[in-house]
C-alpha cells in the first residue's frame, strides 16, 4: 500500500512529459536566472523568487529553427508540454556535445493556469544536465499573436517566442519564395533587420537539411574504400564550412561599405541572405 503513492507520482511525472507531435519553429529564447543560494530549494529543482533575486541574463540561449516536441492539440489543451531542443550545427550522427534544451508547461487548477520554465543549464547557463532538472519557476504569462502562430512565455527578464510562421513545414522550399507578406510589417531598418534574421535561419536549416542529404548521398553510393567514402564526406563539410566563413566575411564587407549608416546591418544581412539562396542551389544540383 505504500507504494501506490509513488506510483501514482511516476506515472504522473511520466504523463507530464511525454510528447505525440513533432513541429518546427523559430526560436528566441532570452533567460535569466537568479544567483541568490537562500532562493533555492533541492538544489537546482525549484527557484523560491524573492525580491531579492539577483539575475544572471543571457541572451541569445537559442535563435534558430527548432524542433518542438509537443502534446497533441496543445493550442487548445489545458495542460501541455512543450519540448525545445538547440539545433546541432554539426553534420554527422555520432556528434556528442551537449545543447541546451527546455521544457515549457501550463497546468491548470481551477480554471487557472500556470505556465512553467525548466532546462538542463547549470548555475553559469551552461547545457550540462541530461535532463531539464532545473525549474526556473512556474509564475510566467503566456501570451499569443492576435493573428499569427506565434507564443510568447515571459517573465522575471525571460522571454521565450515560438514563431511557428518561420519554419520549414511552413516553406518546405525557402529559397524559391518571395518574402515581401514577411516583411509587412516591419517598419523600420530595426524590424526589417529582425526578419531577415529569421529568414536567414529558416535558409541556415534548409542547407543542413540538404548538406545531410548530401553526406548520405555519398555513404550510399559504391565508393571503392570506406575510407574514400569517408574522405568525400570530410570533404564535402570542409566545403561547407569554408562557404560559411566566405559568406560572413562578404556580409561584414556588404555592412562596412554603408559606413555609418544606419542600414548597414540590413545590408549585411541581407547579403548573407542572397549568399545562402545561392547555396541551396548549388546543393539541389546533386538531387537533379
Amino acid at each position: 500500500m505504500t507504494k501506490i503513492p509513488f506510483v501514482i507520482a511516476f506515472l504522473t511525472y511520466f504523463t507530464a512529459f511525454a510528447t505525440d507531435v513533432i513541429e518546427q519553429a523559430f526560436v528566441d529564447i532570452d533567460i535569466a536566472w537568479c544567483m541568490e543560494p537562500e532562493c533555492f530549494e533541492d538544489g537546482l529543482w525549484r527557484l523560491n523568487r524573492s525580491p531579492n533575486c539577483k539575475y544572471e541574463r543571457r541572451s541569445p540561449v537559442i535563435r534558430a529553427i527548432c524542433d518542438i516536441e509537443s502534446d497533441k492539440d496543445w493550442r487548445t489543451a489545458d495542460n501541455w508540454t512543450i519540448i525545445i531542443r538547440e539545433p546541432k550545427p554539426s553534420y554527422e550522427e555520432n556528434e556528442s556535445g551537449k545543447y541546451h534544451f527546455f521544457y515549457l508547461q501550463k497546468w491548470t487548477f481551477d480554471g487557472e493556469p500556470t505556465y512553467s520554465i525548466s532546462w538542463n543549464a547549470n548555475l553559469k547557463g551552461e547545457p550540462v544536465h541530461d535532463h531539464a532538472q532545473w525549474k526556473l519557476g512556474d509564475d510566467y504569462t503566456y501570451s499569443k499573436h492576435p493573428e499569427e502562430d506565434i507564443h510568447t512565455i515571459e517573465g522575471h527578464r525571460s522571454k521565450i517566442v515560438l514563431n511557428f510562421e518561420c519554419s520549414l513545414v511552413k516553406y518546405p522550399e525557402p529559397e524559391t519564395t518571395s518574402w515581401n507578406d514577411y516583411y509587412k510589417d516591419a517598419m523600420c531598418n530595426f524590424s526589417m533587420l529582425f526578419r531577415t534574421e529569421e529568414l536567414i535561419s529558416l535558409h541556415r536549416a534548409r542547407i543542413w537539411q540538404l548538406m545531410k542529404l548530401k553526406i548520405e548521398l555519398i555513404r550510399s553510393d559504391n565508393y571503392d574504400t570506406e575510407e574514400h567514402m569517408e574522405k568525400m564526406v570530410g570533404h564535402a563539410i570542409k566545403v561547407q564550412e569554408t562557404w560559411e566563413k566566405y559568406a560572413l566575411s562578404r556580409a561584414h564587407e556588404v555592412s562596412a561599405s554603408y559606413g555609418r549608416g544606419s542600414g548597414g546591418s540590413l545590408g549585411g544581412t541581407t547579403s548573407y541572405l542572397d549568399l545562402q539562396v545561392e547555396r541551396i542551389k548549388d546543393l539541389l544540383v546533386v538531387y537533379k
